[in-house]
Parts: C-alpha cells; sequence; structure tokens
C-alpha cells in the first residue's frame, strides 16, 4: 500500500472502518508497464467512515 489514513486521537472513538479502492491498480509487474487501461498513478482512493455524536 502506498496510501495511508491518518486520524486523530479524539476522532479514533469515532472511526467505524475504511474501505480501499485498488481494483483498477495495476499490477507492478514488467508485463503491464504497457496496458493503457491502468491509471497512471500508483494511489487509490481510502475512503474512513465515523460515526459522530449528536451535537443536540
Amino acid at each position: 500500500m502506498l496510501d495511508h489514513l491518518l486520524v486523530s486521537r479524539g476522532m479514533l472513538a469515532f472511526y467505524k472502518g475504511s474501505e480501499v479502492y485498488n481494483e483498477l491498480l495495476h499490477d507492478e509487474s514488467v508485463a503491464y508497464a504497457t496496458e493503457t487501461k491502468f491509471p497512471e498513478s500508483d494511489h487509490v482512493p481510502i475512503v474512513a467512515e465515523f460515526e459522530l455524536p449528536d451535537e443536540s
């Protein structure tokens, strides 16, 4: 993994999970180096879910 997720101590209590969307990340082997269907970047989206308390 090249990408990371940083969470403060205060937010860690509300952390519910995360997903890494790496389906389109190409194989790093030379055989795939010329494939045009793969993205140019080695970075993928990471989505984190937090459940924050109500402020009422």
